[in-house]
């Protein structure tokens, strides 16, 4: 693989997990949002809707680790393709629930799988191509999808929920004969909170509509959630690639390996520093000073290399026989 194709399979995998991030985050950041609809018009308290999410982290923390197995074995795409598919449903599943027991399962379960499979494929498939001071400017560029996703998903989810709710809202004052001029904010909250827990208010002819209108907004936008997590994901899974080593590659950023070895280091960099100073002066070097030592080790930059090898001196406490591997 030439090196400019190299880099555009290393942007492709960064990318992917950026779509990654995106979804992992959208999903639960969106949750803050509809958490209060689905409460007022499931009837249901704010523990029970939160038990959903609770239940979805339980998943993602278990799942992570089967998450890690699949990508050991064949890569990020298909823990990609399988958190499309179950996270897709998660959102559009729990728009149509009717019950506690299927809202858990549907966005708890379903969800925390989906989300589960997110977090290690992305972190680990962009440390896989890239590594040393090129890995922290990757993953910051994948990472920006959580931020972006908590930015754009809720001013998509926004605007329809707050107008259903301020329908709502009206309709309360009116069906419960509330005065807006005497009762501060947290009070008229209150007071509309307590009238919409009578069942003759909410079968009202003004706020049943608004009701209804609020329901249809939140598994609406739950619909939509879901078909934009699918897409993001599909994508990302058409986007991702194996291990550079599959292609005969070696990370950028990497330490270069003897001629005609195209496998990456597995040594410790410790290890690297004295197998380095033993081939110069295999019967030890303790007379060499540390910029001596750096000038063997990297002659490119000498200075750096200096660095790290007297910082490697202070953390032996200068007890290491450098000759010996």
């Amino acid at each position: 693989m030439r090196h400019r194709e190299a880099q555009r399979t290393g942007w492709s995998v960064v990318f992917a997990a950026w779509l990654a991030v995106f979804c992992l985050f959208g999903y639960r950041a969106t949750f803050a949002i509809l958490k209060g609809p689905i409460a007022i018009t499931m009837e249901w308290r704010a523990a029970q809707v939160t038990l959903g999410y609770s239940l979805m982290m339980v998943c993602y923390a278990i799942t992570a680790y089967g998450s890690g197995l699949m990508l050991d074995r064949w890569g990020a795409r298909p823990a990609y393709a399988v958190a499309a598919v179950l996270g897709g449903l998660g959102f559009f599943l729990t728009s149509r629930v009717s019950d506690h027991l299927a809202y858990l399962v549907t966005f708890g379960l379903l969800g925390g799988v989906a989300t589960g499979m997110l977090w290690v494929s992305s972190t680990v498939s962009v440390r896989q191509w890239y590594v040393g001071r090129t890995y922290a400017t990757m993953w910051g560029l994948a990472f920006a999808g959580a931020p972006m996703a908590q930015f754009t998903l809720a001013q998509w989810v926004k605007p329809r929920l707050g107008q259903a709710q301020q329908a709502l809202d009206q309709a309360l004052v009116a069906a419960a004969g509330l005065d807006v001029a005497v009762l501060a904010p947290s009070e008229l909250a209150q007071a509309a909170s307590a009238a919409l827990a009578d069942p003759a208010v909410r079968t009202s002819a003004l706020v049943a509509p608004a009701l209804r209108g609020l329901d249809a907004a939140w598994r609406g936008e739950m619909r939509m959630l879901g078909v934009i997590v699918f897409v993001a994901l599909i994508a990302a899974a058409l986007a991702a690639r194996k291990p550079p080593e599959h292609y005969g590659m070696r990370p950028f950023g990497a330490l270069p390996t003897a001629a005609g070895d195209r496998s990456p280091p597995e040594q410790d960099w410790q290890v690297g520093v004295y197998e380095s100073i033993a081939a110069v002066n295999p019967a030890g070097i303790d007379s060499y000073t540390p910029t001596e030592i750096a000038v063997i080790v990297d002659p490119a930059e000498p200075e750096s290399a200096s660095i790290v090898v007297g910082i490697m001196n202070k953390v032996v406490d200068e007890a290491t026989v450098w000759g010996e591997v």
